[in-house]
C-alpha cells in the first residue's frame, strides 16, 4: 500500500527527473553526433593521405568509434528512461 506522502514524493522525483531528463538527452545527442562529425573528419584525413601519421589517425579513429558506440547507449538509455517516466507520470497522474 502506497501512503500519500509517499506518493507525493514520487510526483516530486518524478518532476525534477522529467525537468531535467531532456536537457542531459540533448547534450548526450550533441556529444554523439560531435563524434561522428570528428571521425569523418579523421577517415577524410586518413583517405585523402594528407597527413603522414596514419598509423596514429587509425588508431584515435578506434577510439572514436569507440566512445561513439558508448555515448549511443548513453543515449538511448536516456531516451528509454525518460519514455519510461512520461509513462510513470501519466499513470500517476491519473485519478
Amino acid at each position: 500500500m502506497v501512503t500519500p506522502a509517499t506518493r507525493q514524493l514520487l510526483k516530486e522525483t518524478l518532476i525534477d527527473e522529467l525537468q531535467a531528463l531532456p536537457e542531459i538527452l540533448r547534450k548526450a545527442e550533441n556529444e554523439y553526433y560531435h563524434l561522428h562529425h570528428v571521425i569523418a573528419i579523421k577517415r577524410y584525413l586518413l583517405e585523402s593521405g594528407e597527413t603522414k601519421f596514419t598509423k596514429s589517425l587509425q588508431v584515435e579513429i578506434q577510439q572514436a568509434e569507440a566512445e561513439a558506440d558508448r555515448q549511443k547507449a548513453e543515449v538511448d538509455f536516456l531516451r528509454r528512461r525518460l519514455a519510461s517516466y512520461q509513462s510513470i507520470a501519466s499513470l500517476l497522474s491519473a485519478p
